[in-house]
């Protein structure tokens, strides 16, 4: 039975009492996620307790009469426990997003957990969390001293000592840093990677993020040697992490310095009227749906306007008959994950169709949600075996179907399927350059 009061509208205040009215009490945020059944049965528990006085229901609904309508949630006194069991409840929500698709009220459930997190962070973070916002520094020095670096990363001995310092779960393959970043390939290259000798049709600003960055620079050659396809001039101008990461654990400081930064290197190319793509969709998701709602200013929207992921990028091309469909054949079983982002982004439709423009490919959906990776939320010895958990159904799915390969527009994502089941995953883009024969896709 649910509380007479929307139990987030305590959590959030007047900010989600004005919404929380609409809630049909359908349930559905409890079905899919790890996060909403945890937080309904602590609200449900505190409603009974001893220290219910905090959360006492007033005339409102859910804030209490004689208490401040944002009660500080830093303080451990009074209800320490209601208040560590609440952090760990959000530390369970990776901002998919999925709620918010799925709520019948359209409710922006996803938006004020993403604020309860920073409310949280601002009575500090511990060394483990503050890791992963660390992503550029740990990514520009493990390619740096790579190869040493994998070997000690992917040490079993040294993860299980490891594990005590940062939190990642010993049993988690980590990926393997490039020698030679993205970044680096795209300042040393000269000419287009596709052979095209012809003026360019137009610019384009190719957003590489950081799992094509450091880990997976193939994603990012591709992507360029695609666009030059069609005969686009491509930037890559220097940019770091798009903040998600840092926003995922409540530290909006460091989102907001990141986000910033790119947003000084970006932006100059925005007022020049191009678009910034991005082949991963959890970096598009950031800078099109999170930066505009925590920092709604002029130059954060419109850079949100201009970012687009790759896919949706190359099928508006298609629809204006400038896409090259020169494509060679490609054979073999392809599954599609719709990663969790992608379907805020709403893009799996032309993802889709984007692949069947490539004679010979047999491609279709996997019937299933979420692979349970969340970024840092599958690396964590506290949430490895539920992200596993999660993704039960999908990896079911893809040894089932026992597809040749899958794509999706998730880099991680992909790698978490590939751990879990052994089939290869790659990114749309990589597909579609080994269509047209360009050697740097799987270089």
């Amino acid at each position: 039975m649910l509380p007479t009061a929307h139990p987030l509208a305590v959590l959030f205040g007047d900010s989600f009492k004005a919404q929380s009215g609409k809630c049909v009490s359908c349930n559905r945020c409890k079905t899919f996620c790890a996060a909403f059944p945890r937080l309904y049965r602590i609200f449900e528990e505190a409603d009974q307790s001893p220290l219910r006085p905090p959360f006492e229901k007033g005339r409102e609904g859910g804030i209490p009469e004689k208490q401040p309508p944002h009660p500080d949630p830093s303080p451990l006194s009074g209800r320490s426990e209601i208040d560590r069991d609440l952090r760990e409840a959000l530390g369970l929500c990776s901002l998919c997003g999925q709620c918010e698709l799925r709520c019948p009220a359209s409710l922006d459930l996803a938006k004020h957990i993403m604020k309860a997190k920073i409310r949280y962070a601002e009575s500090g973070l511990t060394r483990k969390e503050r890791l992963v916002t660390l992503v550029d520094s740990v990514g520009r020095w493990g390619s740096r001293l790579a190869p040493v670096s994998n070997l000690m990363v992917n040490n079993p001995l040294v993860r299980r000592i490891a594990a005590s310092l940062t939190g990642i779960d010993p049993r988690r393959r980590l990926p393997r840093f490039a020698r030679q970043t993205f970044h680096d390939w795209a300042e040393t290259r000269r000419g287009p990677t596709s052979g095209s000798s012809s003026a360019p049709k137009g610019k384009v600003v190719y957003f590489a993020g950081c799992t094509a960055n450091y880990f997976d620079p193939a994603i990012g050659r591709a992507a360029v040697a695609v666009l030059e396809r069609q005969g686009m001039e491509v930037v890559v101008p220097a940019h770091n992490c798009c903040g998600l990461p840092s926003i995922g654990i409540g530290d909006e400081k460091t989102a907001r310095s990141l986000h910033e930064a790119n947003l000084a290197r970006l932006l100059p190319y925005v007022e020049e009227g191009c678009k910034i793509v991005c082949a991963d969709c959890n970096c598009v998701h950031m800078m099109r749906n999170n930066a505009p709602f925590l920092w709604p200013t002029r130059e954060t929207n419109r850079l949100a306007e201009a970012v687009t992921d790759l896919t949706s990028f190359l099928g508006g091309l298609a629809l204006q008959g400038r896409f090259d469909t020169a494509l060679g054949p490609v054979s073999g079983d392809i599954r599609y994950h719709y990663a969790c982002h992608a379907r805020t982004l709403r893009i799996g439709n032309e993802t889709i169709d984007l692949m069947r423009s490539i004679p010979g490919l047999k491609i279709d959906y996997l019937d299933t949600f979420c692979c349970g990776m969340g970024g840092a939320f599958g690396m964590k010895a506290k949430t490895y075996d539920l992200s596993l958990e999660i993704g039960a159904d999908l990896f079911k799915n893809v040894r089932n179907y026992r597809p040749d390969r899958i794509v999706t527009d998730a880099p991680l994502c992909g790698r978490q399927i590939h751990e879990a089941t052994g089939v290869p995953t790659l990114a749309p883009v990589q597909l579609l350059a080994e269509a047209y024969g360009i050697p740097t896709a799987g270089q």
